[in-house]
């Protein structure tokens, strides 16, 4: 497994004394934002709308959750501006 990050660029590794010795080639908020966007295109066709609605119909949101989701979209509109 660790040959497979390695050759896709999510690992690197140095030498140590007994055996190599691995290390994340990839800040992990980038490899989050890499991961999400890949999700959303492939389960949702790339529609970040579709993705809310399906999560939302298929689960009760309790009013934390719905403040929460409303405060990221009201940033993301400020950021818009």
């Amino acid at each position: 497994m660790l040959s497979r990050l390695e050759n896709n660029g999510a690992v690197r590794y140095e030498s140590g004394k007994r055996a190599k010795e691995y290390y994340p080639a990839v800040q992990k908020s980038h490899a989050d934002q890499a991961e999400a966007e890949s999700f959303l295109g492939k389960v949702f066709g790339g529609s970040l709308g579709l993705m809310v609605n399906s999560m939302i119909q298929s689960r009760a949101l309790f009013k934390p959750e719905l403040d929460e989701l409303l405060q990221i979209l009201e940033k993301a509109r400020d950021g818009q501006s």
